[in-house]
Formats: structure tokens, sequence, C-alpha cells
């Protein structure tokens, strides 16, 4: 890594370390640690990182799973709501990663730290969308019970399922939609020392 490199990666540790980043500064350091990043090690946060630079993805985790679930016709295991061959992340998974990530790196990383990343991971996400041959697939936004967060995955017709691919939290909801899905786009936005979620003035978390 050259001189230059460090110091934005510098610059990146100290915003991440003092908590005082939204998504938007997310958005320059994965574009920036893609290159370097050791996608065996990190291989969720890598798979992220293509998605902040493809928003239209025809592979991924994401898109095998969706394609799973489709050529599985949604079927699930015995015992289980969980859908056939569909991996998704966990919140350990993420957990896991970034204490790595931090470890690896010296990033001093906290669970609040981890949670607001992970509400600005999640915010980024919204709306992406998967193709590949036939199958269509898209990320959206829902709010699940006890303040957690959801990223869902359905193919893009009306009426499709939905299947939860990852979730988060807890986080504090002001807001609270009537179908559970947040329909609208959504921005994270620091005020003071707090990460907040808002859809234009209207405030979520």
């Amino acid at each position: 890594m050259d001189k230059k490199a460090e110091l934005i990666l510098k610059h990146y540790k100290e915003v991440i370390e003092n908590r005082s980043f939204d998504e938007y500064d997310l958005i320059g350091f994965f574009i920036f640690v893609r290159h370097d990043l050791e996608k065996h090690s990190f291989p969720k946060i890598y798979d992220f990182c293509d998605l902040i630079a493809h928003r239209v993805r025809d592979q991924g985790i994401a898109m095998t799973s969706i394609k799973a679930a489709v050529d599985n016709e949604y079927e699930t295991l015995p015992n289980s709501r969980k859908i056939k061959d569909y991996k998704g992340i966990n919140k350990d998974d993420w957990e896991n990663e970034w204490m790595n990530f931090g470890k690896k790196y010296d990033y001093k990383i906290s669970d609040k730290t981890i949670l607001e990343i992970m509400l600005c991971m999640f915010s980024i996400a919204q709306f992406t969308e998967y193709k590949k041959d036939t199958t269509k697939g898209r990320m959206t936004l829902f709010q699940q019970d006890e303040g957690y967060l959801s990223l869902n995955t359905s193919e893009q017709s009306p009426g499709s399922k939905l299947v939860c691919f990852s979730i988060f939290g807890p986080y504090c909801f002001k807001h609270k939609y009537p179908t559970y899905m947040i329909t609208d786009a959504v921005e994270t936005r620091r005020v003071g020392d707090e990460l907040r979620l808002y859809a234009g003035d209207l405030r979520i978390i």
C-alpha cells in the first residue's frame, strides 16, 4: 500500500472509530478497501463491496440465494421455515467478519459500531437488483418485531414470495410502516453522535 493509500485508510479508520460516519462515508470506504480486501477472509464484506460497485448484479451471495429459491420452488427444509439452498447472511456471521476486520486492520470496532455499520449497509442495499438468465430478484427493507430490520429478497413480479436474506438489530423504530415493508427510499444521517434512518423528513430509526 502506497503512502497516499495509507493516508486514506487512516482517514476512514478515524471516521469509523469515532462513529462519525453515515452511509455515504461507507460507500467511499467500501470502494477503497475493495481492491486490497482478502475475499476468502472476508467473503461477506467483499460481496457487499461488489454490490456498492454494481447495484444490478448477476452473481454474489444474494443472486445465488435468489436463484436457489426459484429453482427449488421455495421448498423449505424439514421442520424448518428455511428455504432449501438459500444461504443469506446471519447476524453472527456479519459480527464475526467485522470483528476480524478490526483485528486485521487495527480498527477499534465495538458492538455499537457494527450496529451502525449494518444500518448503513442495509440502507445502501435497499432496492438493489439481481438478474441472471430468466431469474430476477430485488432487495427490500422490512421492519420486524422488537426493533429488528431485515433485508428481504423477492422476484420482480407481483405477489412473489419474500425471503429474509439478513436481519440485524435491535434498533429503535420511530415510525412503523403498516405493511412492515419500508416502501420509501431511505438514507442514514448523523445527528450529533446518533445515526438515524430517514425517508425524506420522516424519521424511521
